[in-house]
């Protein structure tokens, strides 16, 4: 487990000294603005990389076929069944 680039010991190691110099009043106080300055720092990052990826990638425009090239069914070919006997069976050999 490493929390940037330090192990476990140093964390506590930190901590400890933390607790010396700041004091239990203290240190809740402190360990919140840390976590928001974090928050934050991420926040503003994830923004800065959002609009970079943005920026680099070019924006596809949406392609849409013409009115005239949309093929609409006829209503009346779907009202007739098909006999049958009128279809056609296409029989495929092989080739040997």
């Amino acid at each position: 487990m490493n929390i940037l680039g330090m192990g476990p010991l140093e964390l506590v190691v930190i901590l400890a000294l933390a607790l010396v110099v700041f004091g239990p009043e203290k240190l809740p106080e402190i360990a919140q603005q840390v976590g928001k300055a974090i928050r934050e720092i991420r926040r503003v990052t994830s923004d800065v990389t959002d609009e970079i990826q943005k920026n680099i990638e070019p924006e596809r425009p949406t392609i849409r076929p013409p009115a005239d090239s949309i093929v609409r069914p006829n209503p009346e070919a779907s009202a007739t069944p098909i006999q049958p006997s009128a279809q056609k069976e296409k029989v495929i050999e092989p080739p040997y």
